[in-house]
């Protein structure tokens, strides 16, 4: 099979792993919406960006910084610079979280 045949929605990626999982993967700790967190995506030594469920329930990442919200596709987007969804899934493809899917 190859990438071009393979296709991953959205829901069948969080049918196998909540958003929590997907940040605390690329956070390397485990997250949640009580605690301050440094923000991967930039030079940062102060905790203070934060988690929060959205009005949906999805957990979104805000950086009080920037002034920017992200959920979990815009964060790998902006964590591997990538421009599509299609992009995110060639490289999930290729560690360990989306192995399993």
């Amino acid at each position: 099979m190859t990438l071009a045949d393979y296709t991953i929605t959205k829901d069948e990626i969080l049918s196998k792993f909540s958003d929590i999982e997907i940040f605390s993967h690329y956070f390397e700790q485990k997250v949640d919406e009580y605690n301050s967190y440094i923000n991967p995506l930039r030079n940062d030594k102060n905790p203070g960006c934060k988690f929060f469920f959205s009005a949906y329930n999805d957990l979104l990442f805000y950086d009080h910084a920037k002034g920017k919200t992200y959920n979990w596709i815009s964060f790998v987007k902006e964590y591997y610079n990538l421009d599509t969804y299609y992009s995110i899934i060639k490289r999930g493809l290729q560690r360990p979280l989306f192995y399993y899917v």
